[in-house]
């Protein structure tokens, strides 16, 4: 009797498991709707935070900011 049981719940479970073509499906919709709405791409997002993080680096080789100045 578990025998059935767990033999039933593992079907089940492996039922409610997306599929990986689904998932590749899902994706790529999700992807193209994102680029759409004018979202950037993982390779853009890479270089963005490449760049951002040479601009960290560069301003804090300035160092801090010169005292007295206007600062709006």
């Amino acid at each position: 009797m578990l025998d059935a049981r767990q033999a039933l719940l593992n079907k089940g479970l492996r039922a409610l498991t997306p599929l990986p073509a689904f998932e590749d499906v899902l994706d790529q919709r999700v992807a193209a709707a994102l680029r759409r709405l004018g979202f950037p791409d993982a390779v853009e997002l890479a270089r963005m935070r490449e760049q951002i993080t040479d601009l960290q680096q560069r301003l804090e080789a300035l160092g801090p900011a010169p005292k007295g100045r206007d600062r709006r």
